[in-house]
């Protein structure tokens, strides 16, 4: 019962799930030492008192024999036993060491999940020929089943669009049940590859349209614990000087052993655009500041028009299937056709 004793001192999700389990056990064996020290004597004492005794055979003779022995030795060498006994537990601690051990270890299901996050005004072209390359380079690993591939928009609003919010192309990678590598080690392959891909190679996207990518393999057990890592605060007033310690931690961590990915938390926000009007030039229209900044809101609204997909029906061996389509039509956009209103504006 003494080894369900730590759950005890667990507190949340881990001792939702396992305090049921140990006071059971815990219990069951209470009673079952209860019945061995009263039940099973008076059963023994009344069923097999008429035994005949039975005359023991040579092996058992000899290992009585040999348990006797060591059992004598020990009682005389009190302090060799001793020293045994300590060298012993302290091997076993050096060894769990050296291992290492965690309460719930990672599950290797064999399903990887890549996101790479693109420029909102990348062609959709351009996506689709990077998930084509990407999916065969993927299925060209040896454990890699199948890759579902989905391009879809990640920004919300309009105006947030136009202003360099991404959109996503998602990988779902399943991996073969007979696998030679684990999930892990398919993860940490697939990180490598899109490390050393060039996308200039694809035709209609480059380097610069690519915002930022993440690869996780998905894991039941670690839901479980709730662990995302060691999160390291630092409080300040000086960005500059806060982004330059945090880049200084993140050195000194990649030089400890065990420490997998690490992220000094700075983060590049996406491209913002900052109008100033100028308010003297904005009076000869008879426009307030307000008025500027309404029209400015009317405009990026209704543009989101512009990003609306068109549905496109295909007839694959008589099924219909309906096909989203982006719409090119903000390539090229310029704002010159609003004329003289641009002098509103400046900076």
């Amino acid at each position: 019962m003494a080894v369900f004793l730590p759950i005890v001192f667990v507190e949340g999700l881990i001792s939702d799930v396992f305090m049921s389990m140990a006071l059971t056990i815990a219990f069951a064996l209470s009673a079952s030492l209860i019945i061995a020290l009263s039940v099973v004597p008076a059963m023994s004492a009344k069923l097999l008192n008429d035994q005949k005794e039975v005359k023991e055979g040579k092996i058992i003779h000899k290992l009585k024999s040999w348990y006797e022995s060591s059992v004598l030795f020990t009682i005389k060498h009190k302090a060799l036993t001793f020293a045994v006994v300590i060298a012993l537990l302290l091997g076993s601690f050096f060894v769990v060491y050296q291992k290492g051990f965690i309460l719930l270890p990672e599950s290797d299901e064999g399903s990887i999940d890549v996101s790479i996050e693109t420029q909102s005004l990348t062609s959709f072209q351009g996506k689709a020929n990077l998930a084509d390359d990407l999916t065969e380079i993927f299925m060209d690993i040896e454990d890699i089943e199948t890759v579902a591939t989905t391009i879809g928009n990640n920004g919300g609003m309009a105006m947030m669009s136009m202003f360099g919010s991404g959109s996503d192309i998602s990988f779902t990678i399943n991996l073969k049940s007979n696998r030679k590598l684990s999930t892990i080690d398919n993860e940490a392959l697939i990180i490598e590859l899109l490390d050393t891909f060039d996308y200039d190679d694809v035709e209609g996207i480059s380097n610069s349209d690519i915002l930022d990518y993440n690869v996780s393999s998905q894991n039941s057990a670690g839901a479980l614990t709730g662990n995302t890592g060691i999160a390291i605060k630092i409080s300040g007033y000086d960005l500059q000087t806060l982004e330059s310690i945090a880049n200084d931690v993140s050195e000194i961590l990649a030089d400890v052993d065990h420490v997998v990915e690490i992220d000094n938390g700075v983060n590049q926000g996406s491209d913002n655009v900052k109008l100033t009007v100028n308010q003297d030039q904005a009076m000869t229209y008879g426009l307030t500041l307000d008025d500027v900044n309404q029209n400015l809101n009317y405009l990026f609204d209704n543009l989101s028009g512009l990003t609306v997909g068109e549905v496109v029906t295909v007839n694959i061996e008589g099924i219909p299937y309906e096909l989203n389509i982006p719409n090119e039509a903000l390539e090229g956009f310029s704002l010159d056709l609003f004329g003289d209103y641009l002098l509103l504006v400046g900076g």
